[in-house]
């Protein structure tokens, strides 16, 4: 009878030791939990306080950003504050460039010349960083910039509204009459109205972009002749940029129909009445195309 009651005592005692233990490890581990949960939240409550900092430092940046381009803008179009003028001659004796510091920051005119003493570049700058090697850093022009090629003709326009917000960009020929213009937003979008000429000054297309690259909206081109080449829709909503939709018309040199179709999905609807092929209407935009016709 005393060995069982000491049996029953040795079981009780394990059991009980067991049952209590894993008590002791469960509390343990949730302490545990809750330290790495204290932890976790003040390493979240440190990042947060982390990035609001740099969020205000990050603003009040922008702001003095603003304030000094402000005040800066207002000189360079005043002509007022204190004027320095710089001349860069390289080693050879070429003057490279010419341009002015007001108040000790780069703005308003200058001029840039190539390494042969042929000019390259002049115009009116809003900011920039620095003049290193032929060109300036971080640069915001102000006005227009003129480029200039090898014989000193004029070759770019870039022209800025006075606000910065508006880009006028402009191309010509050798002979001097106008290439193309590109009109946009700046420095926010590349959307814009997009114009190119023939050499003979017989407009080539006129045409809205939606960025750089990709064609939207109404569209017309035309021959080299003066006579309407091409005109219809594009919708760079879809699938992909430059889809024609709706009904696009071409026409031959002297002004006569020879394709028609409506376009679903950048593709001609079969369909639906149309006149000669996809191919045709397609090829009437192809710029390649256009400027062999130039030629």
């Amino acid at each position: 009878m005393l060995k069982k009651s000491l049996i029953g005592l040795v079981i009780i005692v394990v059991i009980g030791g067991g049952y209590f233990g894993y008590i002791k490890y469960m509390t343990y581990k949730e302490v545990e939990r809750q330290e790495t949960i204290a932890a976790l939240e003040r390493l979240d409550k440190e990042y947060r306080e982390k990035k609001l900092i740099e969020l205000r430092a990050e603003r009040a940046e922008q702001e003095k950003k603003r304030i000094f381009e402000a005040d800066h803008f207002s000189k360079v179009l005043s002509g007022t504050g204190n004027i320095e003028k710089k001349v860069v001659i390289d080693e050879k004796g070429i003057k490279r460039a010419e341009y002015q510091l007001i108040d000790g920051h780069i703005g308003g005119p200058y001029r840039l010349w190539r390494e042969d003493g042929t000019k390259k570049e002049e115009g009116s700058l809003l900011t920039a960083e620095k003049y290193s090697n032929g060109q300036f850093k971080k640069t915001r022009y102000f006005s227009e910039k003129h480029e200039y090629d090898e014989k000193n003709t004029l070759r770019t326009i870039i022209a800025y509204s006075n606000d910065g917000s508006r880009l006028w960009d402009q191309t010509f020929y050798s002979n001097g009459s106008k290439k193309s213009m590109f009109i946009h937003d700046y420095p926010s979008s590349q959307s814009g109205e997009d114009f190119a000429w023939y050499e003979n000054g017989q407009a080539m297309f006129k045409k809205h972009k939606q960025t750089s690259s990709a064609n939207h909206g109404w569209a017309e081109y035309w021959h080299s002749n003066g006579e309407k080449r091409c005109e219809g829709m594009y919708d760079s909503d879809g699938l992909w940029a430059n889809d024609r939709v709706g009904i696009w018309k071409v026409w031959d040199e002297v002004g006569g129909l020879i394709a028609e179709g409506y376009f679903s999905d950048n593709k001609i609807d079969i369909n639906k009445p149309h006149l000669g092929t996809e191919e045709m209407i397609k090829e009437c935009s192809n710029l390649n195309i256009l400027i062999k016709q130039d030629n």
